[in-house]
């Protein structure tokens, strides 16, 4: 439909941004982008079949964005928001262990 496109290309020009000497906010607008994935999710009928290689793309996110802290000390992690409000069975997420990936991600930063 024409609302997923729309989000889908949202989220894509977001994640393209991320990590660039042009990124300003594009992690914060991520959150509110995959927030209306997860809506669109949840208002389309049963019977309407959730399109796995977009879900597939969209874990994969992580990769580049572990986490968001979005104020303080308050973050926002991808994997556990999409599990718990749009999970999807799709064999062979990568990463297969989010929290793992994290603490990678992490470590690369620290070193």
């Amino acid at each position: 439909t024409e609302c997923f496109h729309c989000i889908r290309n949202k989220i894509e020009r977001s994640e393209a941004v991320i990590g660039t000497h042009a990124e300003t906010n594009e992690r914060k607008d991520l959150v509110g982008y995959v927030a209306l994935y997860v809506l669109y999710r949840r208002l389309t009928p049963a019977f309407v079949e959730p399109d796995g290689k977009f879900y597939k793309r969209l874990w994969s996110v992580q990769r580049k964005i572990p986490i968001v802290i979005l104020s303080g000390k308050l973050i926002w992690t991808l994997p556990e928001f999409i599990e718990e409000h749009a999970r999807l069975d799709v064999k062979k997420l990568e990463p297969s262990e989010p929290m793992l990936a994290r603490r990678g991600y992490l470590d690369k930063l620290v070193e």
